[in-house]
Parts: structure tokens; sequence; C-alpha cells
């Protein structure tokens, strides 16, 4: 009789609990899914656009790209046999990007330390952590990273 009652309890204390556990979470928040270009203050809209049309190709891996005023700084992630084509691709790209606007100066590196720098700027901007005179100072530094 002792046993019955106790796996009677236990039972109960199992199905209690799982019921506390699998509610539906009510959020009211808005999903904030939405491109970067978007939700900070600095536009990224020429960048974004070039990005865009960079990764269409197959050569590329990754393509990050962040614009200021009218300079648009483009880092692209080569991998494998491909790197042994980094001239023509870089060439290329720098056409594509070229053609979707004129008036823009655009640089563009295949080097993994400018591409992890812009990373990290298009993250900020992204996140609202970074002012326009900080993008400029960090945009100058990632210039002369990619003069040499």
């Amino acid at each position: 009789m002792m046993r019955k009652s106790i796996y009677f309890c236990s039972f109960i204390i199992v199905i209690i609990t799982l019921f506390s556990g699998c509610q539906f979470a009510d959020n009211n928040e808005k999903n904030s899914v939405s491109p970067y270009n978007v939700q900070s203050k600095i536009p990224q809209n020429l960048a974004l656009e070039m990005e865009k049309e960079i990764e269409k190709f197959e050569e590329v891996d990754r393509v990050t790209a962040v614009s200021h005023n009218k300079s648009v700084y483009i880092s692209l992630r080569v991998s494998g046999f491909d790197r042994f084509f980094l001239k023509q691709i870089r060439q290329k790209a720098y056409k594509r990007a070229s053609s979707k606007n004129e008036e823009a100066t655009i640089y563009l590196s295949t080097d993994r330390k400018v591409d992890m720098e812009l990373n990290k700027i298009k993250s900020e901007i992204k996140h609202r952590s970074i002012t326009k005179k900080e993008l400029e100072k960090e945009l100058k530094k990632v210039e002369k990273d990619m003069n040499g």
C-alpha cells in the first residue's frame, strides 16, 4: 500500500513538472532579424548591394562590405585552389562592384586580417555601437592595412 502511494505521488510530480516546463512563452517583442542597413544609423545600402553582387561568384566563400560616404571597403574570403587566382578574382570583383556604382571609391582586399577587421566593424554598425567618427578612424586603419 505504501509503495503504491509513493509511485502515485512521484507520477503526479513528474506530470506537473512536464506541464509546467512545456508552457509556451508569450513574447511581445518584435523579431529583430533585419538586415544591418535598416537598423544602423550609418546607412549601408551601397555596401549591401555590392556584397550581394560579389557573393554570386563561385570562387568567393564570403564577402564583407562596409560603406562610408562614397567609399566602400570590401573583403573577400577565398580558399582552396582558388587562392592561386586571387589577382583575377580581385579584378573581376572590382569590375562587378564598380558597375553597381561608378561614383563610389572601392577598396578591395583578400587579406584575412582586413576581413576580420571589416567583420568587426560590420558587427559594430549592426549593433549601433560605433559612431561615425570612430567608423571613419577604423576605416582609415583598414585602408592603410589594404595598401600595405
